[in-house]
């Protein structure tokens, strides 16, 4: 099994994988717009990126089918849904077909993407798709708990700090 796939197995909450497409567009907005200067613009980009995915990401109690290249109805169905015009526009995928998430019984999530995207794009994608939906679902459950948290990102990956809450170990934060 590899490694992304280990982390895949844990994600249980649907926001995760809602909040990692989001991480993605603003990723590539800032990509291409250059580093913002001000909190606002880094803000606008964010809030501009939720309303994007929320509008465009489809997400059902039953799993539905996913479409082809040519629109045609495949046999793979999900839970959470990326049409590939989605995927093309605000993701940065090459993706001929839909990008799906489908929840397994015991509640964690599979991407479903076609051996065609696999091997196109989302291979290069899935470690850092499934590292950010990982670092959500773990600030989540930290939160719940009563866990002070704090995120930062070096050369790409993603670093998480977690204390008790009030308590003075957080390296100065």
């Amino acid at each position: 099994m590899s490694a992304y796939r280990a982390i895949a197995s844990k994600i249980k909450c649907q926001e995760s994988i809602i909040d990692a497409l989001i991480d993605r567009v603003v990723q590539l907005r800032r990509a291409r717009l250059g580093e913002t200067r001000f909190a606002s613009e880094r803000d606008e980009i964010i809030a501009d990126a939720r309303q994007l995915v929320a509008k465009a990401v489809e997400c059902y109690e039953a799993p539905v089918n996913l479409f082809g290249y040519q629109g045609d109805m495949r046999k793979q169905t999900a839970h959470v849904v990326a049409r590939a015009d989605f995927v093309n526009l605000h993701l940065g995928g090459g993706a001929s077909n839909d990008l799906g998430f489908l929840r397994r019984d015991d509640g964690t999530f599979e991407a479903i993407v076609s051996d065609y995207d696999s091997n196109r794009w989302w291979n290069n994608a899935a470690p850092r798709f499934w590292q950010a939906a990982a670092a959500h679902s773990a600030e989540r459950d930290a939160l719940a708990e009563g866990y002070q948290l704090h995120r930062s990102e070096v050369d790409g990956n993603i670093r998480l700090e977690v204390v008790m809450a009030g308590s003075s170990n957080g390296a100065g934060w």
